[in-house]
């Protein structure tokens, strides 16, 4: 494993300190939860990079989705214990459909959900308080994140020429990648925070 491929691994930590510390930033159940899904997260996405478990990476995909339902609910306000349960059910029923039933690329189905937590924290900030200064850090932050992931996209097309997700799937993760997790784990705990907090 080379050095690059070792920080891809490592650097999952970040959603595991992100969702440890989430609940003490959050001071409700969706801070709980959120903080549930983002160590499920980096553990489901520490097993993928790893190579240890060939199931990581369904974990992985899966808390992407959990964690946007909870996003999703944070910014309409849903921060209850019975809203919380039913988000971490409906995030994970919905990854299963959206990850094993919807034929778009991952990224397009998890962009689509994000777009959608800022459409809905804009129309909540007309009737309920959000913190608009550290939902535009999160969001640049993520942007930030996205920004690595499309170099790594490149990088991958130019170095390696996979047609396949088989081929997809052997492509080595460079710096960026860890980057990736780093940057995404902040920019969630920031959302988190400016909606729910």
């Amino acid at each position: 494993m080379t050095a690059a491929e070792e920080w891809t691994v490592w650097s999952n930590a970040a959603y595991i300190i992100g969702g440890l510390l989430l609940p003490q930033l959050v001071a409700s159940p969706i801070g709980w939860a959120g903080g549930f899904a983002m160590v499920g997260l980096g553990v489901g996405s520490y097993l993928y990079h790893s190579g240890k478990v060939e199931w990581g990476q369904h974990a992985d995909v899966l808390m992407m989705y959990v964690v946007g339902t909870l996003l999703l609910g944070a910014a309409f306000g849903l921060s209850d214990g019975y809203s919380a349960i039913a988000l971490l059910i409906a995030g994970g029923l919905g990854g299963v459909y959206l990850r094993w039933h919807v034929s778009n690329r991952m990224e397009v189905k998890i962009g689509v959900l994000y777009l959608a937590v800022l459409v809905a924290a804009s129309i909540r900030s007309r009737y309920l308080a959000a913190d608009w200064r550290l939902i535009g850090i999160g969001s640049a932050v993520l942007l930030l994140a996205l920004v690595s992931r499309f170099l790594w996209k490149i990088w991958a097309v130019v170095d390696h020429h996979p047609t396949t997700s088989k081929q997809w799937g052997k492509v080595p993760h460079p710096w960026s990648h860890g980057l990736w997790h780093v940057l995404a784990a902040a920019g969630l705990v920031f959302w988190f925070v400016g909606l729910a907090g």
